[in-house]
């Protein structure tokens, strides 16, 4: 009884925030005063789930979460507090609090997913809200929309091209991901069709990071999908981002490729120097960061929006905390849909190289990168089989 609770919970918060992200993906080209209470809303729901499970586990004297995990967020909450301690910028609720909830809301996202069983009737409605997702924004993309920012990339009224590419990837993942468990032809030609769409529109962002990302999910699912991913490239892709950061600014600082150009961009984006002047500032909080200050906003790089808001010290419980639930839910995993969800979950890594909001959270980002995980935990089967074993 207690586990069926769990699992009624965590289906109800699975479905809600899906349903709220598909929303948001409406809102918020018609610039709707309603997004910021979708947004208050989903901040509300997530830590509302999370509190109530917590409870329900005091009650039966245990975690509800089967996992040590729960420790590394617990470390990095504390180091987060510290932070505020440490630190005597005045705090508000909005952005200060909503940006520390938001970069907790992920990792709280994949601890409540862990609750849930992976059943046909869940894959199904995951599978149906993005094939409605990829249409809501191929219908933009030939509207007014499409170019309605200052720039001439594709903006499908967002607030910018990096984020409707982000939004794009997201997307096609999710779909990639199914597509080899869909036995209706129709279905299937239906999303291939838009995935190829998406890779399109994707192409028109201008956004580097988020084509190479498609392009490296879309090269291994025709050629890589039998491959099972080797521990050691999780860790490589996981040190990336920080890797990259170091290495770019450090080129940069040299003068070196200055004249290089990459798609017909230049390689230095601009990025090198705001990443140069906070690695400067780090030293002055190096160990528990600034929260105050930076609040985990977007500074283009995941590893230093972590490190310059919780320091090295919360960079290590957030870095345990994602490299041990991957390396538990993989141990299990046998599918190709599994395989691919890994590939996905590196993606969002590596991606981090250029644009934090995939690691900082909050929003709709939480539940989609919690669902890759729980696709990698769950044990997949043909999408539209009646029965399916756990």
């Amino acid at each position: 009884m207690d586990r069926i609770r769990y699992i009624h919970l965590s289906e109800l918060y699975f479905r809600v925030m899906w349903i709220f992200a598909l929303m948001l993906y409406i809102l918020i080209p018609l610039q709707s005063g309603a997004v910021s209470f979708v947004y208050r809303g989903i901040v509300l729901i997530t830590f509302g789930c999370c509190f109530l499970l917590f409870l329900m586990a005091l009650r039966k004297n245990r975690i509800f979460v089967r996992n040590k995990e729960i420790v590394y967020i617990i470390l990095l909450v504390v180091t987060i507090l510290i932070s505020f301690l440490l630190n005597d910028r005045a705090i508000s609720f909005d952005p200060q609090i909503i940006g520390v909830l938001g970069f907790i809301e992920m990792p709280v996202a994949i601890m409540l997913m862990d609750c849930l069983d992976y059943s046909e009737k869940n894959t199904k409605f995951v599978l149906r809200i993005n094939i409605l997702i990829a249409i809501v924004f191929s219908i933009l993309s030939v509207t007014r929309y499409a170019y309605s920012g200052i720039l001439d990339s594709l903006y499908l009224g967002y607030s910018n091209p990096n984020a409707t590419a982000i939004y794009l990837l997201l997307n096609q993942a999710i779909l990639i991901m199914f597509l080899p468990t869909i036995r209706q032809l129709l279905l299937k030609c239906l999303i291939v069709g838009l995935c190829i769409y998406e890779e399109y529109l994707i192409y028109l962002t201008d956004s580097r990071t988020c084509l190479v990302v498609s392009l490296v999910m879309v090269v291994y699912f025709f050629f890589g999908k039998n491959i099972k991913i080797p521990k050691w490239v999780i860790i490589v892709a996981m040190f990336f981002p920080l890797v990259f950061l170091l290495t770019y600014s450090n080129m940069y600082a040299s003068g070196k490729y200055m004249d290089l150009q990459i798609l017909g961009k230049e390689f230095y984006s601009g990025r090198e120097v705001y990443f140069l002047e906070q690695i400067n500032q780090l030293s002055e909080n190096y160990l528990f960061g600034n929260v105050r200050l930076h609040y985990f906003t977007n500074m283009h790089n995941g590893p230093l929006a972590i490190i310059a808001s919780c320091g090295i010290l919360g960079y290590i419980w957030w870095f345990l905390f994602y490299y041990g639930t991957i390396r538990r839910y993989y141990s299990n995993a046998t599918s190709k849909l599994q395989y691919m969800a890994l590939v996905a979950i590196l993606g969002v890594f590596i991606h981090s190289s250029s644009e934090a909001a995939l690691i900082v959270g909050g929003a709709h980002y939480s539940i989609i990168v919690a669902t890759f995980y729980w696709i990698l935990k769950g044990k997949a089967n043909r999408y539209g089989n009646k029965r399916e074993k756990h």
